[in-house]
């Protein structure tokens, strides 16, 4: 955020039963903790959750993504976010951003206004490339652009976004495991 807070998010497995959690951490510029680690979503009965992104906007809201995988080990990957307040209130409901997402990368941005940058990788039906998918949402979580590549498969595939504070202006970043290819957009 612009007063140098952040957040760290990590997927936490639950012994003995293997469950598993998102679970964030709020921390100031100094580097001290913000208040107690909160859990973002957990395993459901059908469903096992991986890959979690965060991100912080201007306001101190959290943004966090996962992938939500079927337990049966079916070939639907869902991407989910939701944003939470400051006091790590729920800020809104889930939104999907994508019901195909193959797993490989994902990255996440957001400003000061509220406006949120997710990427992922889906597969494409002519194998064996990937498509890279950039989903654009506005302040009231509605995606509102979205944006597809398609780049050669590769095993070593790296996203990364970048927002501007202000302007909803946003780089994405594309690796290949050898090189890196960067685009600038609008997000508004």
């Amino acid at each position: 955020s612009s007063a140098g807070a952040f957040a760290v998010g990590w997927l936490e497995t639950s012994l003995p039963s293997f469950a598993h959690s998102v679970v964030v951490q709020r921390v100031d510029s100094s580097g001290a903790l913000i208040g107690s680690r909160f859990v973002v979503v957990s395993d459901g009965v059908d469903n096992i959750v991986t890959q979690p992104q965060v991100a912080l906007d201007g306001q101190g809201r959290l943004i966090a993504t996962w992938l939500e995988v079927p337990s049966s080990g079916g070939e639907s990957r869902l991407l989910k976010m939701r944003r939470f307040n400051i006091d790590n209130t729920p800020s809104g409901g889930i939104v999907t951003l994508s019901n195909r997402a193959d797993g490989r990368a994902g990255a996440l941005a957001a400003d000061n206004v509220g406006r949120v940058v997710a990427m992922v990788t889906e597969p494409t039906s002519g194998q064996p490339n990937s498509n890279i998918v950039t989903k654009v949402v506005n302040q009231n979580l509605g995606v509102v652009t979205t944006l597809t590549k398609t780049q050669a498969a590769s095993p070593a595939r790296q996203l990364a976004v970048a927002m501007t504070p202000d302007t909803g202006e946003f780089l994405t970043i594309v690796g290949d495991g050898q090189h890196f290819f960067t685009t600038s957009h609008s997000a508004t």
